[in-house]
């Protein structure tokens, strides 16, 4: 019987220094107060989705103040797994309109407001994105209405989050962090097809005290352009192979497909 209670005993003590672990583990992911870290939610590029991966989504904290860059498919399950609480979400940046990069916005939003959040939601991004976050608001409206009804919430949806299309320069700037767009080369479109001059790719600088930090989504060889047959020099965080089989050499510049 002794020595069955010390086994028992023994067991107890595990599980509780695992749970202790995991609890500091959990904790130790939430926001730091002080400097600058960045986390990729999803590395996943392209729209077919993967058991392992999410698709193209980054965290930017900066003195606790959290910035979204691209909201792909799984931003959510990413954002909780980190122990980040979405309420404290104030910016989100959009680098271009491909759904790998945006399918996970109307989620995260609509996790935002049943949350109870009641200060705005911005969204930046390039051409076409504030009409995404109103068509996006039209949908989760049907939501909305119910919880009002039900009395679980008090502020229609659309009064809480804005979508904010940006010319390349400065967009944004607060007490962390200044942000400033360019245009790259993720799209190349062909003359006279429907998204030929009306939509762009950004690649996003953030400044903060301590660090720069550059996202972008891989530019792409201009292999549509007869005039521009070799690939150019890009940058990109992990060399992902091209269409053409050739790997761009990373700079130090993170990026996402």
């Amino acid at each position: 019987m002794p020595k069955l209670f010390s086994v028992v005993l023994g067991l107890l003590i595990s599980v509780t220094i695992i749970a202790f672990a995991r609890e500091s583990t959990a904790q130790s992911s939430e926001a730091p107060r002080k400097g600058t870290r960045l986390i990729t939610l999803g590395t996943r590029g392209g729209p077919q989705p993967t058991v392992g991966r999410a698709q193209s989504s980054n965290l930017l904290i900066v003195n606790g103040g959290l910035y979204v860059v691209d909201a792909g498919p799984g931003i959510t399950r990413r954002l909780t797994r980190a122990g980040i609480n979405t309420a404290n979400i104030d910016n989100i940046f959009i680098t271009h309109l491909h759904d790998d990069h945006t399918g996970g916005l109307g989620e995260l939003l609509t996790l935002q407001y049943n949350l109870n959040r009641t200060k705005p939601v911005n969204v930046y991004g390039p051409p076409g994105t504030e009409t995404l976050v109103k068509a996006l608001m039209q949908v989760l409206t049907i939501s909305s209405d119910i919880r009002i009804s039900d009395g679980t919430r008090l502020v229609p949806i659309a009064k809480l989050f804005f979508g904010h299309d940006k010319e390349t320069g400065a967009i944004y700037q607060d007490s962390n962090v200044k942000v400033s767009a360019a245009e790259n080369s993720h799209f190349n479109f062909p003359a006279g097809t429907p998204a030929y001059g009306k939509y762009k790719s950004y690649a996003y600088r953030f400044e903060t005290a301590d660090k720069v930090v550059v996202l972008q989504a891989i530019p792409v060889p201009a292999r549509l352009s007869p005039n521009s047959p070799k690939v150019p020099t890009c940058s990109c965080r992990k060399s992902p192979r091209l269409r053409n089989g050739k790997r761009c050499k990373s700079k130090g510049v993170a990026g996402s497909q």
